[in-house]
């Protein structure tokens, strides 16, 4: 199994433990989604700002008692909610506490997507104007009219010029770089 689908299961359970509580509203709910985004941050830039720390998730001479000591200390300074500390325990517990930047991924990617917001990728050689983003996300927002779209700008000078756009697990590849190796193919054919 691939990390990414272990780190996707382990955030799909915390975004369930999060939202596991039938007598709150939507916005309560919302804030307590980007409170535990929050948490998952503010561990994550702890672990990796402290070598002590890091030393203590990843060296294997640290046993579960002492790997939990450390954690429980640490959430009760950054103030963690019970279901990240239990999210985190369990990650120490079955020596995983790697996967938590993917799990912070996947938690946010669940979130907005339960808020109805649907982010895509944005490649490009160069950077584009703000009116060619707009009308990208102003095309995307069309095709998935109940989807609020968000863009990420990324440049990959490998490109040469265009865009690739990733949107989930569909790519719209409109790059020279992609254009010229399917003209190639056609050639060789």
């Amino acid at each position: 199994m691939s990390q990414d689908t272990i780190a996707m299961r382990y955030a799909k359970a915390l975004f369930d433990l999060t939202v596991d509580h039938p007598d709150l509203g939507a916005s309560e709910l919302g804030a307590r989604v980007e409170s535990v985004e929050k948490e998952l941050q503010s561990f994550q830039q702890t672990l990796q700002s402290s070598i002590e720390l890091q030393s203590v998730f990843y060296n294997p001479a640290y046993g579960a008692e002492i790997r939990d000591a450390v954690l429980k200390s640490v959430a009760d300074r950054l103030k963690l909610s019970t279901p990240v500390l239990r999210t985190l325990c369990l990650l120490s517990e079955r020596r995983r506490i790697e996967l938590l930047d993917r799990i912070a991924q996947a938690y946010r990617r669940i979130a907005e997507l339960q808020a109805g917001t649907l982010r895509a990728v944005v490649t490009s050689a160069q950077p584009l104007s703000p009116s060619e983003y707009e009308a990208i996300r102003k095309e995307l927002s069309a095709s998935l009219p109940d989807r609020n779209v968000v863009l990420e700008k990324k440049l990959d000078p490998s490109l040469i010029a265009g865009v690739v756009t990733r949107l989930g697990d569909v790519i719209f590849d409109g790059s020279l770089k992609n254009q010229l190796q399917e003209l190639k193919e056609e050639l060789m054919a």
